[in-house]
C-alpha cells in the first residue's frame, strides 16, 4: 500500500455560499490605560476566583485549570487553552501562600486559597500590552514587578507605578530583589547603576562598572551578588563591590550565606565566602541546556531543573551531585523551576505548567492543545473545528478527534484546515468536508489525492502526479454550495469542485504567486495575485478567468516595485481589496461598486497615526488574513503582530489581544463571533 505523508492538506466544511477566511510589539497607540491604583478587573475576578471552590480550594494546580480564558480590555478572550497561551515566563513565591506566574499581560496570584489575576496599570506613554520582566517581594502584601518600562508596587490592594523609564529602551530595568531583612527593594538598571527603594524612597548604588547590570540577588541586604555579561560580583558589607568570576554568565543564585551557588547553561559554580568555584558537572547536562536554580533547603539538599534529554533533576547532598531523569518529557522551553513548600513548580512556553511528584514524575498541569496548528473552521465558539498535527479536532467545550476516526482515513491526512464556510455541522458531523494529502508511488514519484466527505462517505481523486517538490496540493478552499467548491494554491493553480469531481481552470495571465481569493457566490469568484493582479471567474464563461481593471499603484516602493495588493473579501456581496501604499505612509482599501472601484479610507488608526501594519496578507500561505463581518466592521489579523486591526468604516482602530505572538489565522463566524489563531500557542475568541 502506498505511505501517505504528513505534507500538507487543505480542508473545508461547507453548506451555504460566504467567505471563511519573538514578540514585543513595536505600536506606540496607548489605547485604554488602567488607573495607576487599579486593583484586579472586578468584571473577571468571579471566573478567576473558580478554584476556590470545593474541593480544590487548597490545590493550586486543580484551580488554575478550572479558570476560563484571561481577556484583554479589548474583548478578546483566550478559548483555547485557559487561562492563557502565553508563555509562563516565570514562577516566584515568598511561600506556598503567596505564589505568582508572570509573563505577558500576566500576573496570576495564588494566596492559598484561590487564584487572582492582576490588571497591571500601564504608562499613558507606551502600549497597553506589555510584559511582567522580574517580580520580587517579602509577602504578599509587597510586591513588586515591572511591567514593560514601569517598576510597580503592590501593596495588597491596589498597584501603583512607582517609576517609569523612557520609551525609547535608551534605560530599562533589568530584575528585582527584596533583602528578607529589611525589605528593601533592588533594582538593576542599563545604565550601570543599582536603584534601592527603602520605605517609598530611592537611592543609587553606583555598580561595578559602567555596563549591563543583570540579575541581582542576595542572602541579606549586606550581602547582595549581581550578574553582568560575563562576570559575576558581590556587594559585601553595603560598601564596594568585589568581582568573583569572569568570563561566563551565570544568572542562577541561590543558597545561604557563604553557601551560595550560581548556575547558568549547563555551567554551576559555587562561592563559600571566599572562593569562588567552578563545579564539574556529572554527564548528561546538556552542552547547550540551562540549570535552574529550583530550591535551596540546606547546605546538603540544593536542587536543580534542567531540560537536557526530556528532563532532569540535578541534587547535591553536600557531598556528591546526583542527575536524575524525569518521566512525562517536557519540551525544552522550559523557562522557570522553583519547590515552593516542598512541591515542584516548572512552567514554559505556550502556558506550560508542569509539576513533580519527588523528583521523577512530571506532571502537566496545563498545556496547549496543539503543536502545528494550521487552520480552523465552525458555526459557533461551542463548535469548531481545528487541524493541527495531521489531525482534525472537533470542539463543543472539550477537543475531541472523533471526526479522523469517522472518516476512515490515517492521522496523516489532516494537516490544514483553512477557507471553510457553512451552515451547521451538527454534533459533530460536517454536512461536506473536503481534504488532500501526498501519497508516496516510489522512490521518486508521488501523487495528490484529493478527498471528498459528502456527509456520508469519503471519495478519492488523483489530481496530480509527479516528484514530491513539483507538487502543488489541493490548497486554500472555500465551498460555494452543497457539492461545489473552489480551490487555490499560491503559485496560481486553480480548481473547481462541481459533479463530484475537481477540474482545473485556467488562470493565465493571472500574476504569480496568489496572494487570496473568495467565491462570491455559485456563478463568481473573485482572484487576487502578485502585481495588482485582479481577475474573475463567471459561470457564463466557465474555463477560463479573465482579467478585471484595478486601479493603478499610487506609488512604488522603495525598490521601485508595485505597492501589492491584500486580501480581498465579501462585505455586502462585493467584494473590498485592500492595497499597501505604504511608501506614501497609508494602505487604502478599495470597494467595487456600481461606478466602480472607490477608495473608501486611508487606513489610519482611530487616533490619527499611520497604520503600521501593511494589511496585504499571504492569504495562500497562511501568513494572515482579514474577515468581514460587516460594512462597519473587518477585522485585520497577521503573523507579524500581536495586536488585531478593526475597521469601522472609516477608520482602522488597533484591538489588543492578549496575545504575545502574532495570529496569522484569522475566523468569522455567520453569526459574527471572531477568532484569531496565535499558531500552536492557541485560539482567541472575540464575540
Amino acid at each position: 500500500m502506498a505511505t501517505l505523508l504528513k505534507s500538507w492538506l487543505v480542508v473545508a466544511v461547507a453548506m451555504a455560499a460566504g467567505c471563511g477566511s519573538p514578540h514585543e510589539r513595536a505600536h506606540t497607540d496607548a489605547g485604554p490605560v488602567a488607573a495607576p491604583d487599579a486593583a484586579v478587573d472586578a468584571a473577571a475576578d468571579a471566573a478567576r476566583d473558580a478554584g476556590s471552590g470545593s474541593g480544590s480550594a487548597a490545590d493550586p494546580f486543580a484551580a488554575i485549570q478550572q479558570m476560563p480564558g484571561l481577556c484583554s480590555s479589548y474583548g478578546w478572550c483566550w478559548l483555547l487553552p485557559t487561562p492563557s497561551g502565553n508563555d509562563f515566563d516565570n514562577v516566584f513565591a515568598t511561600d506556598a501562600g503567596n505564589v505568582w506566574i508572570t509573563g505577558w499581560e500576566l500576573a496570576l496570584q495564588w494566596d492559598g486559597r484561590s487564584w487572582t489575576s492582576h490588571t497591571l496599570p500601564v504608562d499613558p506613554s507606551v502600549p497597553p500590552a506589555e510584559r511582567v520582566f522580574s517580580i520580587a517581594g517579602t509577602s504578599a502584601h509587597d510586591m513588586w514587578l515591572t511591567y514593560g518600562t514601569s517598576l510597580e508596587h503592590w501593596d495588597g490592594s491596589q498597584w501603583t507605578i512607582v517609576e517609569s523609564q523612557p520609551l525609547s529602551g535608551s534605560t530599562f530595568i533589568n530584575t528585582l530583589w527584596s533583602a528578607p531583612d529589611t525589605g528593601d527593594l533592588y533594582a538593576t538598571l542599563s545604565t550601570g547603576v543599582v536603584e534601592r527603594w527603602h520605605a517609598g524612597t530611592r537611592s543609587i548604588i553606583t555598580g561595578p562598572c559602567a555596563c549591563f547590570l543583570g540579575k541581582i540577588w542576595g542572602t541579606s541586604s549586606t550581602d547582595i551578588y549581581l550578574t553582568t555579561i560575563g562576570g559575576e560580583w558581590h556587594y559585601n558589607n553595603d560598601t564596594s563591590w568585589t568581582e568573583l568570576h569572569t568570563g561566563d554568565t551565570l544568572a542562577g543564585w541561590m543558597g545561604a550565606p557563604g553557601d551560595v551557588w550560581v548556575s547558568g547553561d549547563a555551567e554551576l559554580a559555587h562561592y563559600d565566602g571566599s572562593a569562588f568555584t567552578v563545579v564539574a558537572l556529572p554527564a548528561g547536562v546538556g552542552a547547550d541546556q540551562p540549570l535552574l536554580a529550583a530550591g535551596y533547603v540546606s547546605s546538603s539538599d540544593v536542587s536543580w531543573y534542567t531540560p537536557s534529554n526530556g528532563g532532569a533533576v540535578l541534587h547535591w547532598d553536600g557531598s556528591v551531585f546526583t542527575l536524575t531523569p524525569v518521566s512525562g518529557a517536557t519540551e525544552p522551553s522550559v523557562l522557570s523551576a522553583q519547590i515552593i513548600g516542598g512541591t515542584w513548580w516548572i512552567t514554559g512556553r505556550s502556558s506550560a505548567l508542569y509539576t513533580m511528584h519527588g523528583t521523577s514524575t512530571l506532571a502537566p498541569v496545563l498545556a496547549t492543545p496543539f503543536e502545528t496548528f494550521e487552520g480552523m473552521w465552525g458555526t459557533e465558539a461551542g463548535d469548531l473545528f481545528f487541524a493541527d498535527d495531521g489531525e482534525l479536532f472537533h470542539w463543543d467545550g472539550f477537543l475531541s478527534d472523533d471526526l479522523t476516526g469517522d472518516a476512515g482515513l490515517d492521522t496523516g491526512h489532516f494537516v490544514a484546515v483553512q477557507g471553510l464556510t457553512g451552515d451547521s455541522l451538527g454534533k459533530g458531523q460536517p454536512d461536506e468536508l473536503f481534504a488532500s494529502a501526498q501519497e508516496q508511488l516510489d522512490a521518486t514519484t508521488y501523487q495528490t489525492v484529493a478527498l471528498h466527505f459528502d456527509g456520508s462517505a469519503w471519495s478519492q481523486q488523483v489530481i496530480e502526479t509527479g516528484t514530491r517538490d513539483s507538487l502543488v496540493g489541493l490548497g486554500l478552499v472555500d465551498v460555494v454550495g452543497p457539492g461545489e467548491a473552489w480551490a487555490f494554491t499560491a503559485s496560481g493553480t486553480s480548481r473547481h469542485f462541481v459533479g463530484g469531481a475537481w477540474q482545473d481552470v485556467a488562470t493565465t495571465p493571472l500574476a504569480k504567486p496568489l496572494t487570496s481569493f473568495w467565491a462570491q457566490d455559485a456563478t463568481h469568484v473573485w482572484l487576487v495575485g502578485q502585481g495588482r493582479a485582479v481577475m474573475t471567474w463567471d459561470a457564463a464563461n466557465p474555463t477560463v478567468f479573465t482579467p478585471v481593471a484595478f486601479p493603478a499603484a499610487q506609488c512604488t516602493g522603495p525598490e521601485g516595485q508595485l505597492m501589492e495588493l491584500g486580501q480581498v473579501v465579501g462585505v455586502g456581496g462585493l467584494p473590498w481589496i485592500p492595497s499597501d501604499e505604504s511608501c506614501k505612509g497609508v494602505a487604502a482599501m478599495w470597494e467595487l461598486g456600481a461606478s466602480g472601484w472607490t477608495e473608501v479610507t486611508e487606513q489610519v488608526l482611530g487616533d490619527g497615526s499611520v497604520f503600521h501594519v501593511n494589511p496585504v496578507t499571504e492569504a495562500a500561505n497562511g501568513e494572515g488574513g482579514l474577515v468581514a463581518i460587516s460594512p462597519t466592521n473587518l477585522v485585520f489579523s497577521n503573523a507579524g503582530d500581536t495586536s488585531t486591526y478593526r475597521f469601522d468604516g472609516t477608520v482602522w482602530n488597533y484591538e489588543d489581544t492578549g496575545s504575545e505572538f502574532g495570529t496569522p489565522h484569522v475566523f468569522a463566524t455567520q453569526g459574527g463571533a471572531q477568532f484569531v489563531a496565535a499558531q500552536s500557542h492557541g485560539i482567541l475568541v472575540h464575540p
